[in-house]
């Protein structure tokens, strides 16, 4: 795939504070299999919190817990081919996987309620999901929840699981659910 030519291309916005970090973004998401056009969609989404941030007055160092909801929030009259005056919870969130990523390049500070602690059990798991995968932190945190109920009945020697152990783990969980929660 070739980046640069997904990066010339013409965007209805200046990019503001996301310029430096666009090439880089779009290599890590192609490193992960990401379609074209996904990243194509990443990075407009990018582009456009970046001119938002830079037309706020604010610069990287200023971002914090409040600028995702705010962007998400924000009256958009931003150039560009929006029709309507806001951006969705998914534009929202592709915005919020860009802020992930220029977190970890330590171009802005962590965020208070960006990732799970330290502590976590399944924190190489989550990292996994994020970089590899590309869920969103809502997904990762479901699938973590659901693994978290589900560790103390398939026990603690994970050399122990098969497939037989942990589908009857998933289907004692998932008895008297819903249809669609059990499908999750």
């Amino acid at each position: 795939m070739d980046i640069s030519e997904l990066l010339s291309r013409p965007h209805h916005m200046n990019p503001g504070i996301a310029a430096l970090h666009l090439e880089g973004f779009a290599a890590a998401m192609a490193s992960s299999g990401h379609t074209r056009s996904t990243i194509s969609g990443y990075l407009d989404s990018a582009i456009h919190f970046g001119g938002w941030v830079e037309a706020s007055g604010l610069a990287a160092a200023d971002i914090n817990e409040q600028t995702l909801p705010a962007f998400g929030a924000h009256r958009c009259e931003c150039p560009g081919g929006r029709r309507e005056g806001r951006v969705s919870r998914a534009y929202t969130k592709r915005v919020e996987r860009f802020t992930d990523y220029l977190r970890q390049q330590g171009a802005i500070a962590g965020l208070a309620n960006a990732t799970t602690e330290e502590s976590s059990p399944l924190t190489a798991f989550r990292d996994w999901l994020l970089r590899h995968r590309g869920l969103a932190i809502p997904t990762i945190e479901r699938h973590e929840r659901l693994i978290t109920r589900m560790l103390p009945a398939l026990g603690a020697n994970a050399g122990e699981y098969n497939a037989a152990s942990v589908r009857q783990v998933i289907l004692d969980q998932i008895r008297g659910c819903r249809p669609a929660h059990a499908k999750a």
